[in-house]
């Protein structure tokens, strides 16, 4: 699903050029909620997509999901009637509770080799693209579970090539919106949080210098009390001589 290497290095080149601006914005480094973005720990903060974030996801998010039960020793397949090289066969799916088997046959061969899958811990996605006209299968397999049955929730579809590709293009703007909120991360936590803690240090001592001129004010003027209640003693002293 990639995209062509000249566009991949252009959108990587503009995303250093923007990640150097925002390390030179001082006022962001202070922000509060640009702190908080740094230090928050969120599903965004993950290296890999959302299931419909990606190619696959996106090319199947108006199918309608379907659900099958794949009995215990049993297999469940889907087919689909390729009608010419090219096609783009996508699927996704999920278990409920346990794992399950699965292989994609193009005319009865294996192309996708059986494999068990965690598919109840995660969503499953795939693609296969034929090469002729054939019949391709999807083949959900738990012929390996001898008591339990899966429950199977999935999606599938045929795609044109040029489908697939604005997917994939899609998919990666995708990845580079990830890439570069992961990047801005850590090029700019260091820096930001020790700025904010200078920050905090020299509010602090701006506000000890305060205090310390508050205070030396408030003792010069206690002088100053001093100095006029004894000049004031001494009036009253010099008048009590006069009347005398």
């Amino acid at each position: 699903w990639g995209l062509q290497e000249p566009l991949l290095r252009e959108k990587q080149a503009a995303l250093n050029a923007f990640l150097k601006r925002l390390e030179a914005e001082r006022d962001l480094k202070y922000s509060d909620q640009f702190i908080e973005f740094l230090m928050e720990d969120s599903p965004q903060d993950a290296t890999e997509l959302e299931p419909r974030e990606t190619a696959v996801g996106i090319l199947l998010q108006v199918q309608a999901q379907m659900d099958a039960t794949v009995g215990a020793s049993k297999t469940f397949e889907v087919t689909h009637a390729a009608k010419g090289p090219d096609e783009v066969i996508v699927w996704e799916f999920r278990t409920k509770k346990a794992d399950v088997g699965f292989a994609v046959l193009f005319d009865g061969a294996e192309v996708h080799a059986f494999q068990r899958v965690n598919s109840h811990e995660r969503t499953v996605q795939g693609s296969f693209r034929t090469p002729e006209a054939g019949e391709v299968t999807l083949r959900w397999d738990n012929s390996y579970s001898r008591l339990t049955s899966k429950k199977l929730l999935y999606k599938w579809d045929a795609k044109t090539p040029a489908e697939a590709e604005a997917a994939g293009q899609a998919e990666a703007t995708a990845r580079g919106r990830l890439r570069m909120r992961r990047e801005l991360k850590e090029r700019l936590r260091p820096t930001t949080v020790a700025s904010h803690k200078v920050a905090a240090v020299d509010m602090v001592q701006e506000a000890n210098a305060l205090r310390a001129k508050a205070e030396e004010e408030a003792n010069g003027l206690k002088a100053e009390k001093r100095v006029l209640q004894a000049n004031i003693k001494m009036l009253s002293e010099r008048v009590v001589e006069l009347e005398a």
